[in-house]
């Protein structure tokens, strides 16, 4: 097959005659489409002349849509489906069908969808399969947020434990390290004086301010979460 050769009037001939196959169910019709008949030459179908196929389709009546539907799907069944590039993929959402009578053909009777059904085989696993999938993804992220709040409080008390001795030394870099990985500003020194103080006493009026600054930020924003008619 050289695609080079497969034309927008090949194409067009061959769209009409998947409608005409799909009306009939005789699918064995499909041997009819001499330029299609490898997995490239369909591949091309949903790849190149994707366009061409889903404006094809959007001009269909109901009844010849979901044959010609029907015969897509048969036509990539039979080279073995497409995978994630199957035109099933644009197709289906054309076909007003919310019963999902033709999605379930297609599961039951192709694997042309499998890539995107999980290989389901029906719309009932297909159903079961994606519930499934769902609560595996809102479990892993309920997980993966748990874990993401521990390191952050974890994180947090080391830097709330160094906050003291940081603030003793007058290192305002390391204050302000600290106190960006969420160290506690509201923590005492161990004689029960405040931190600000501390700073104060020791004359680090710089690191006094960055506290206070802290204190102020922390206290709107415990001021903000509490709730509402408190």
């Amino acid at each position: 097959m050289n695609l080079e050769r497969t034309t927008a009037v090949d194409v067009g001939q061959a769209l009409d005659k998947l409608v005409e196959i799909g009306q009939s169910g005789n699918f064995l019709a499909l041997a009819d489409l001499p330029k299609f008949q490898d997995h490239r030459s369909v591949c091309s179908l949903a790849d190149e002349h994707r366009n061409h196929v889903v404006a094809f389709a959007r001009a269909l009546a109901a009844d010849d849509l979901s044959a010609f539907v029907k015969a897509v799907a048969m036509l990539e069944h039979s080279v073995g489906g497409l995978g994630s590039v199957t035109n099933l993929r644009r197709l289906l959402p054309l076909v007003p069908d919310r019963e999902r009578h033709l999605l379930d053909w297609i599961l039951r009777n192709t694997n042309s969808y499998w890539y995107y059904a999980h290989s389901a085989r029906s719309v009932e696993e297909f159903d079961r399969e994606n519930t499934s999938r769902a609560a595996r993804t809102a479990e892993r992220v309920a997980k993966d947020r748990l874990r993401q709040v521990q390191d952050r409080k974890r994180i947090a008390e080391a830097a709330t434990r160094n906050l003291y001795n940081a603030v003793r030394r007058g290192d305002i870099k390391s204050v302000q390290a600290l106190i960006s990985k969420g160290a506690d500003v509201m923590v005492l020194a161990p004689d029960g004086s405040p931190l600000v103080s501390v700073a104060k006493a020791k004359g680090f009026e710089s690191i006094a301010d960055e506290l206070r600054r802290a204190a102020e930020i922390y206290s709107a924003e415990t001021f903000d979460k509490r709730p509402r008619g408190d």
